[in-house]
């Protein structure tokens, strides 16, 4: 398997899998968050915001949007890639998603950091992150899961020779 294969179909599993991960934390956690207090869902929110960095969710995350760029670039400087629309638009498709984590979700996830579950302006914190981060956080999971597809529809790895 040559090089692009390989980091192609290794580029499509991380993105599926962040892209899956994403999509379960929009369907599953934050409902239920939106289940508890306003206190309640601002701690438990930010104990996720600082485990999620140190968790074994970062190999795919920050993989995918490396494999992204290779691809992309592979896409880009070989002339013999079959598929090419396909592998470039999964690969920018792909790195999406660490464009959206990074412009959008981390400087907002740090300034939730920092407020006091306990103050009076808490309910009012909440309605404000809730509806922005889950609406961004639906559309970095479609962008994981349309990369993935777009990346196995290239299918690289299939033979065009006669």
């Amino acid at each position: 398997m040559n090089a692009l294969r390989l980091t192609t179909a290794l580029t499509a599993a991380a993105c599926g899998i962040s892209g899956g991960v994403l999509f379960a934390f929009s369907t599953m956690v934050m409902p239920a968050l939106r289940t508890q207090t306003a206190a309640a869902a601002t701690a438990t929110m930010q104990a996720i915001n600082v485990a999620a960095p140190r968790s074994i969710f970062m190999l795919p995350l920050i993989g995918s949007a490396v494999g992204c760029v290779a691809v992309g670039l592979q896409a880009v400087l070989r002339s013999d890639v079959p598929n090419r629309p396909l592998l470039l638009t999964g690969a920018a498709t792909g790195l999406l998603v660490m464009l959206i984590t990074a412009i959008y979700h981390v400087p907002r996830n740090n300034a939730f950091a920092i407020l006091d579950p306990s103050s009076t302006g808490i309910t009012a914190a909440w309605a404000a992150y809730d509806p922005g981060w889950t609406a961004w956080n639906h559309v970095r999971s479609v962008a994981g899961l349309v990369s993935a597809g777009l990346l196995l529809l290239s299918r690289p790895w299939v033979s065009t020779a006669p």
